[in-house]
């Protein structure tokens, strides 16, 4: 009786180990995406296109679609990704606010 309790307890560690560890690495996994995307946010490329396309709806000017695509569209598939990396937890939701806010 003390083999297969002695077996039973390993088999079972075993399984609790493992889960623990996938647990840990899919907490890790969502904090280096969110701050991949944080780094995406704030690269002179999405500076510039955040900026661009604040200026082109603060001003409504007559741009054409091309203008918005390039500007605006940046922003909004940034946005759309985000919004699907939290919707599928591939981010950590925690830490959104802080990082993809208000931006002055």
């Amino acid at each position: 009786m003390d083999a297969w309790t002695a077996v039973f307890a390993s088999i079972l560690g075993v399984f609790v180990g493992a889960y623990l560890s996938w647990l840990i690495s899919r907490r890790q996994r969502r904090i280096d995406r969110t701050f991949e995307m944080h780094r995406e946010f704030h690269s002179i490329e999405m500076i510039s296109a955040r900026y661009s396309a604040s200026e082109i709806l603060a001003q409504h000017l007559e741009r054409t679609y091309t203008d918005l695509r390039r500007d605006v569209w940046t922003v909004t598939q940034f946005y759309q990704r985000l919004w699907l990396a939290i919707l599928y937890h591939g981010v950590h939701r925690a830490y959104v606010p802080a990082l993809f806010g208000d931006v002055s």
